[in-house]
């Protein structure tokens, strides 16, 4: 019966045998990690999005509880969002009534309504804000079409003892007129492009889409 030699029959791999494998390996590893990238990404946006929802309720149980402020007053609470700043949130105590954030010093200091900044994840903005003025429908609302009267700049959403509903103020400019807003919608977006809509309504209802 024929036989390899028995330096035959221990070579092994090849060279190229070798080289092939390494490659194959190689693109498995870029894929797994690229999904494993993907992966995180969608549930780092995910998170963040309910928990901007969560600090809506946040504002809402203040108010509603008569937390006292840094001045010592029982104000209403609410939460900022503008486009200039995409890459945070404020939370405030609407300490004049007005139901819009004005700042007036550093964030903490007894005489600024801001208590405190929110940052978001690393790579992730609010690429886009909308709604409908408070006398319009609340039909088609959709953030990928920023025509006026929907587009905006800024919103407040605020929240005010006894009622448990939200006022909404917001900017079509920053700088422009405020006018009160019946539906506001946060757009956040990774750098990748994966996107969550949190959708504010006067009602205090909020939703995650």
């Amino acid at each position: 019966m024929f036989r390899l030699p028995k330096s035959s029959r221990n070579r092994g791999f090849s060279f190229i045998e070798l080289m092939i494998a390494v490659s194959i390996f190689g693109i498995l590893s870029t894929i797994t990690i690229s999904s494993y990238a993907n992966f995180n990404n969608r549930i780092g946006v995910d998170t963040l999005a309910h928990q901007i929802a969560q600090f809506g309720h946040e504002a809402q149980v203040s108010a509603l509880s008569v937390k006292r402020s840094v001045n010592g007053t029982f104000p209403g609470y609410g939460i900022h969002f503008e486009t200039a700043s995409s890459s945070q949130i404020i939370f405030f105590a609407d300490l004049d009534g007005d139901s819009m954030f004005d700042t007036n010093g550093s964030c903490g200091n007894a005489a600024d309504e801001c208590e405190r900044t929110i940052k978001l994840l690393k790579g992730v903005t609010i690429s886009a804000l909308c709604g409908n003025t408070a006398g319009g429908t609340t039909d088609g609302i959709n953030c990928k079409y920023l025509d006026s009267p929907h587009k905006a700049a800024m919103f407040d959403i605020v929240f005010k003892r006894p009622n448990p509903d939200a006022n909404i103020i917001g900017k079509t400019i920053v700088g422009s007129a405020a006018v009160p807003y019946s539906t506001a919608q946060i757009v956040i977006s990774s750098a990748k492009g994966y996107k969550k809509t949190i959708t504010f309504y006067v009602t205090g209802q909020v939703t995650v889409k």
